[in-house]
């Protein structure tokens, strides 16, 4: 049999295997916790050299979550407006908070006007938690902004975790 005719059927069977193969989906979840490993990960090696760790964390965290809203800042705003209360009252908030997010990053990465920082994440996070938990409640599938657009993750518990987690640690720079 000539070499093309052995390659070719070759070349068949597995075509015909591969189509045998289930697909297995990728959940969009391994993007957050990717994301979220490396986090940690970067809070703990500088936990063990510094003082300061979670307003670092809190930093670097800001500044990724707000490049990656950024990066799609239409479709960002989009999303925000179907679940946050204030964005759904004011589209120029939607569009603006990924650079509040972003200032507030680097003021705690450049440890400057930390406690001002700190206040306006509270806020915004607070009022974030407040439109989370309506859209849980009403249990109408909506597609979460908290990563930006383009990681598609639906609205989930985890969102409010992650704005409580902020609001937490908001308190924790104000008060401890």
């Amino acid at each position: 049999m000539p070499a093309k005719k052995r390659v070719k059927k070759k070349a068949k069977r597995t075509v015909k295997k591969a189509a045998k193969m289930k697909v297995v989906k990728k959940s969009p979840f391994r993007w957050v916790v990717l994301i979220l490993s490396i986090f940690v990960l970067a809070a703990l090696v500088w936990a063990l050299q510094r003082e300061g760790t979670m307003i670092l964390f809190m930093g670097v965290f800001l500044s990724v979550i707000a490049l990656l809203k950024i990066a799609d800042l239409k479709g960002f705003a989009h999303a925000f407006m179907m679940y946050d209360i204030v964005a759904v009252k004011s589209k120029a908030y939607a569009y603006i908070y990924p650079f509040i997010e972003a200032a507030i990053g680097i003021a705690f990465l450049a440890t400057w006007q930390i406690t001002a920082a700190a206040w306006v994440l509270l806020v915004i996070m607070a009022v974030g938690s407040i439109g989370v938990i309506r859209n849980l409640t009403s249990k109408s599938p909506v597609k979460c902004a908290c990563l930006g657009t383009l990681i598609n993750l639906p609205l989930t518990k985890f969102t409010l975790f992650e704005d409580l987690t902020m609001v937490v640690m908001s308190l924790m720079i104000l008060f401890f």
